[in-house]
């Protein structure tokens, strides 16, 4: 093999080690304890940004993001506290993806679900209905630890 293969070689290899590193790698870190990870798979190309709030299965305790920041870089994991004594499953009060228009002047979200109700309220009967939330999805966080939220399935994995 020449010099000019090798090199080039070299410099593909090398772009590729570093585009594996830029997207991140498959392996999801290990949640620290008492928290719970999350990484996100199969997201729409366009997406830029992502925010989640989680709360106990009995919807009486909102569990945010321990960054303090509301939305997130795409590529960034979330980490959420779960304090002791903390019902599983944990439920999405949100998970939205977004992106700013050209100007950023105004924010676009591409999807967004939940996992609190699969109705929709209705402000009639003073309760839920029988209207199918579209945001719904049946996925939910069952102990501590890391998991995947695949967009392509709707779910969490670990």
């Amino acid at each position: 093999m020449n010099n000019k293969g090798l090199m080039a070689g070299i410099i593909i290899g090398i772009a590729g080690l570093l585009f594996m590193f830029k997207k991140g790698s498959s392996a999801i870190a290990e949640a620290p304890v008492d928290s719970v990870l999350v990484r996100l798979k199969n997201v729409p190309s366009d997406a830029t940004m992502w925010s989640l709030r989680l709360t106990d299965s009995n919807v009486t305790k909102l569990l945010d993001s321990d960054s303090g920041y509301e939305r997130m870089d795409i590529d960034n994991d979330i980490i959420i506290s779960v304090p002791q004594g903390t019902e599983f499953p944990l439920r999405v009060e949100h998970l939205q993806i977004a992106k700013w228009n050209e100007d950023n002047t105004a924010l676009i979200v591409i999807n967004e679900f939940q996992s609190l109700h699969p109705t929709l309220y209705d402000f009639d009967l003073g309760d839920y209905g029988t209207v199918p939330d579209v945001t719904y999805r049946n996925a939910f966080i069952e102990d501590y630890g890391s998991y995947y939220f695949d967009f392509s399935k709707g779910q969490f994995t670990k």
